[in-house]
């Protein structure tokens, strides 16, 4: 149903939060799969560890400043809440030079450094979760996170060198989402010529009066549709008394 109303992705990460909110994840997987985001992201933002089940791409530009990058960045997400203040910050370490330089790198942005953090956050709970004897965490679970460990997560996610662990996440998300449409597509071409492979022909076997002798009889008949298709009529009901 909603895969026909959202356009673009800040209306597919905001239905995607709707139905998680109320519980429909197939409806969530649904919605994902038909704009191709990965399983795993989809799985990830379920149980809490994704900050948006899509990353808003930012059109791909050359940033003289780190800051310019930051708030254009800001402007996509839309987040004032959260995410503007954890990119504030950031920007307050734009002054330290290899800082700045990691912000403006290619392959780092501000939703990534949005997913570290909450996955560092999930983390926090599993280990709560253990130590209460719990096997996983509760959906919907709430802990309160100091501002000070969130950001330096925020500085951990820019300070940490990830280009070769993000390169191969991309080539490999790129290559499941091509083999899962080769998958389907495969599927549906065997189920195609299954159905046009079907014989017509059915058997009757019925039994003589005499001997009880069984006779098979092969016919091919092709199904009349009546006004009623699917019930019978008197002539099939005499016909099969007989």
């Amino acid at each position: 149903m909603f895969e026909k109303v959202v356009k673009n992705t800040e209306e597919l990460n905001a239905v995607a939060l709707h139905l998680r909110t109320e519980g429909e994840m197939d409806e969530l997987r649904k919605l994902a799969k038909k704009w191709l985001i990965p399983h795993q992201d989809t799985e990830d933002f379920i149980t809490g560890k994704r900050y948006r089940l899509a990353e808003i791409k930012i059109e791909d530009r050359e940033y003289s400043r780190p800051q310019e990058k930051l708030r254009v960045e800001m402007l996509a997400l839309k987040d004032k809440y959260f995410a503007d203040i954890i990119a504030m910050h950031v920007m307050r370490k734009c002054d330290e030079e290899d800082f700045g330089k990691n912000i403006l790198l290619k392959h780092k942005s501000l939703q990534k450094c949005m997913d570290f953090i909450m996955g560092k956050a999930f983390e926090m709970a599993e280990e709560q979760a253990k130590q209460k004897g719990l096997e996983r965490v509760p959906q919907n679970t709430g802990m309160a996170v100091t501002e000070t460990q969130v950001f330096q997560w925020a500085e951990e996610y820019y300070i940490r060198d990830d280009a070769e662990e993000e390169a191969k996440k991309t080539a490999e998300a790129n290559q499941k989402i091509k083999e899962g449409w080769e998958r389907a597509e495969g599927i549906k071409r065997t189920a195609t010529k299954k159905s046009s492979g079907k014989k017509t022909s059915s058997g009757k076997t019925k039994k003589t009066a005499k001997g009880g002798e069984t006779e098979v009889k092969e016919k091919t008949e092709t199904k009349k549709k009546t006004p009623s298709d699917g019930q019978m009529t008197m002539f099939d009901l005499l016909q099969s008394a007989s």
